[in-house]
C-alpha cells in the first residue's frame, strides 16, 4: 500500500502540470513563474516539519511557526494575479483565426462555409478533439479543398461575446463546433461534442459541396 500511495502521487503530479499550463494560457508565463515559486515555499514548509518532528520541545515549535508562515506566504504567492486582457489561451496562427462576429459576418457575405471551434484551454476534450481530430491532415486537406474558413473562438477566459454566441446557440460550455453552410444564411449544424474524422468530413461536405 505504501508503493501504490507512492505511485499514485505520479498522476497528481501530471494534473498540477496540466494545470500550470492552463494558467500559463490564462494569465501568462509570469503567473506561471509565480506558481512554481510558491509551490516550493509550500514544499520547504512541510520539509521542515518533516525534518524537526523528532526534535525538542522547543524545536518542533520553531519549526512549525516557520513552516507555517512559509506556507500561507507560498499559498498568498502562488494564487494568480488578475488576468491581462492580451493574454490568450489557446493558439489562433496558421489557418485557423480569431473568432469574433465581424469574422463570422465577413466570412458569410463572401458565401464561403464557415468552420467555428469554440474551445477553451482548461477543457480537455476540446484539446483532444483539436490534436487528434481538427488538426489531422486529412482534415486540413478537406478544408483546404473546400475553402472553408476556419474560426476559433477561445473561452478560456469568459469572454463576453463568446458566452452570448454559445447562450445563441442553445449552449452553455465547450466544446462546440458550429458549421455555417456555403451560401447560407440560416443557423449552423452543431457537430457532437467528441469529433470524429467521418463526422467532421460529412459536415463539410454538406456545408461546402464540391463544385
Amino acid at each position: 500500500m505504501e508503493t501504490l500511495k507512492q505511485v499514485l502521487a505520479f498522476p497528481l503530479f501530471l494534473t498540477v502540470v496540466w494545470l500550470a499550463w492552463v494558467l500559463g494560457r490564462q494569465a501568462g508565463v509570469d503567473a506561471v513563474a509565480r506558481l512554481l515559486a510558491g509551490l516550493t515555499l509550500v514544499a520547504a514548509a512541510l520539509w521542515m516539519v518533516g525534518r524537526w518532528r523528532a526534535s525538542t520541545e522547543s524545536g518542533k515549535r520553531a519549526a512549525t511557526i516557520v513552516a507555517l508562515v512559509l506556507a500561507v506566504a507560498g499559498c498568498v504567492f502562488a494564487w494568480p494575479a488578475n488576468r491581462t486582457a492580451d493574454a490568450v489561451a489557446d493558439e489562433v496562427s496558421g489557418p485557423w483565426k480569431r473568432w469574433s462576429p465581424d469574422a463570422l459576418a465577413s466570412a458569410r457575405a463572401e458565401g464561403r462555409a464557415v468552420f467555428v471551434d469554440f474551445t477553451a484551454a482548461w477543457c480537455v476534450t476540446c484539446q483532444v478533439n483539436k490534436r487528434l481530430v481538427l488538426e489531422s491532415d486529412t482534415l486540413r486537406a478537406r478544408f483546404e479543398e473546400r475553402n472553408v474558413v476556419r474560426l476559433r473562438a477561445d473561452w478560456t477566459n469568459q469572454d463576453a461575446q463568446i458566452t452570448a454566441a454559445l447562450r445563441d446557440l442553445g449552449r452553455i460550455g465547450v466544446p462546440v463546433y458550429a458549421v455555417y453552410a456555403a451560401g447560407s444564411k440560416g443557423a449552423p449544424t452543431l457537430l457532437p461534442e467528441l469529433l470524429t474524422q467521418e463526422r467532421v468530413l460529412r459536415a463539410i461536405d454538406e456545408a461546402a459541396p464540391p463544385s
